[in-house]
């Protein structure tokens, strides 16, 4: 396995394999940081809540019914988008295959 050396005259090279085995050690190995406190305590949440609810009630009588089909059609159009990106490419891996034939 690789690992850092100290250099006198490093390279970009040499800078990038040295910071890949840091990262790659600190992904095994894992990192010890200390903890910040938290924000949202219990009392804090509680509160949080609370006043969401009362939000929440003043529009309770003003909801309105409504379908969202955007992500329908963006996942259609992908899928027709990807399709006939495929279809285009193969069609130009078999033409290439027929132009280098000898008869």
């Amino acid at each position: 396995m690789f690992a850092p050396r100290v250099l006198h005259n490093p390279t970009v090279l040499t800078a990038a394999g040295d910071l890949d085995h840091v990262e790659k050690h600190i992904d095994w190995h894992g990192s010890v940081v200390p903890k910040v406190p938290d924000v949202w305590g219990q009392a804090r949440l509680t509160l949080y809540r609370e006043q969401f609810e009362q939000e929440m009630l003043k529009e309770l009588g003003q909801f309105k019914e409504a379908l969202q089909g955007s992500v329908a059609r963006s996942d259609q159009a992908f899928a027709l988008s990807t399709t006939a990106l495929g279809l285009r490419s193969e069609q130009q891996k078999i033409k290439r295959r027929n132009c280098c034939r000898l008869v």
